[in-house]
C-alpha cells in the first residue's frame, strides 16, 4: 500500500501538468521520450524502494538509483553543456536557413548536483552498515564434544 501510494501521488502530480510539459519540452535540447524514460525509470525506483522498506535492498536501490540519475544527467545534458538552435522568431526574424545557436554551459551547476549525487550515495552505504549492524544475531553455541 505505501509502495502505490508513494509512486502514484509523484505520477498523478507529473500527469497534471500537461501545460507545464508541452511548453518547457520545446525549449529542452532532447527529446520528450527521454524524459519519459527518466520519470518511468524515477517511478520504478520509488516503488521498489518503497516496497522493499526496512531491508537492505532498500539501500541498495537507493544508491543505484543515485548512480543511475548521476549518469543520465550527464549523457542528457553533454557533460554539463547544452546547445540549443533557436530558429527564426517573429521578435528576432532571420534570413532563411539560418540559425542562432545558443550555448549553455553550467559544469558548475551539474559538478554540484554530482557531488550532492556521491553525498547520497556515501549516506546509503552508512545507512546500509547501520542497518546489518543494528541486526541481532542469535548466539551461536557450539555442539559439545563426546
Amino acid at each position: 500500500m505505501r509502495a502505490s501510494l508513494w509512486t502514484l501521488v509523484p505520477a498523478l502530480l507529473l500527469s497534471a501538468l500537461p501545460e507545464f510539459n508541452t511548453q518547457y519540452l520545446k525549449a529542452l535540447p532532447f527529446q520528450e521520450a527521454t524524459l519519459s524514460y527518466l520519470l518511468i525509470v524515477f517511478l520504478v525506483f520509488e516503488f521498489a524502494i518503497q516496497l522493499l522498506h526496512d531491508t537492505i535492498m532498500q539501500y541498495t536501490l537507493s544508491t543505484a538509483r543515485s548512480l543511475v540519475f548521476m549518469i543520465f544527467f550527464i549523457w542528457i545534458t553533454n557533460g554539463g553543456v547544452i546547445s540549443i538552435p533557436v530558429e527564426s522568431i517573429l521578435e528576432m526574424p532571420l534570413p532563411p536557413g539560418m540559425s542562432i545557436i545558443l550555448e549553455v554551459d553550467f559544469k558548475a551547476i551539474l559538478g554540484a548536483y554530482l557531488l550532492l549525487s556521491l553525498l547520497s550515495i556515501t549516506k546509503n552505504l552508512l545507512q546500509a552498515v547501520n542497518f546489518f549492524s543494528e541486526k541481532e544475531e542469535e548466539p551461536v553455541i557450539p555442539p559439545e564434544l563426546p
